[in-house]
């Protein structure tokens, strides 16, 4: 992959890191807001058990998915800082530009992806689902 490229993909890191940092604070906020009693004065939370946690598991969720992402963007980011970016993690071959444009903090080719989603893993959280 040209060099020229990696501005491009370093660029849409970046902007990508900072928006899920974004989105990662807004969650932590949703998250203390929802243990929350209604009507408390004092900044101490109470058990979610309380009361009605409507919401809260997927705003756990998402904040979650989106950390795991986050790890992936500043791995993607030191990939490019050691030259490594833009070749599969698992065969050492080059990820399709095409790839990279849909999903530039992706680690592996196509192949590898497909093989690992068969066996069950996630890429992006690193973990068997």
């Amino acid at each position: 992959m040209p060099v020229k490229n990696f501005e491009k993909y370093r660029q849409q890191l970046v902007d990508l890191r900072d928006r899920l940092k974004a989105d990662i604070a807004g969650h932590l906020e949703a998250i203390q807001e929802a243990v929350r009693a209604p009507g408390d004065d004092v900044d101490v939370t109470s058990h979610p058990a309380d009361r009605d946690i409507e919401g809260l598991d997927t705003e756990v969720e998402l904040g979650q998915r989106q950390h795991a992402i986050l790890g992936q963007v500043e791995a993607a980011l030191d990939r490019i800082d050691h030259g490594s970016y833009g070749r599969c993690e698992s065969c050492g071959q080059e990820i399709a530009s095409a790839r990279l444009n849909a999903l530039p903090y992706a680690g592996l080719c196509i192949r590898c992806e497909e093989l690992a989603e068969a066996e069950g893993i996630d890429a992006v959280a690193g973990r068997r689902y």
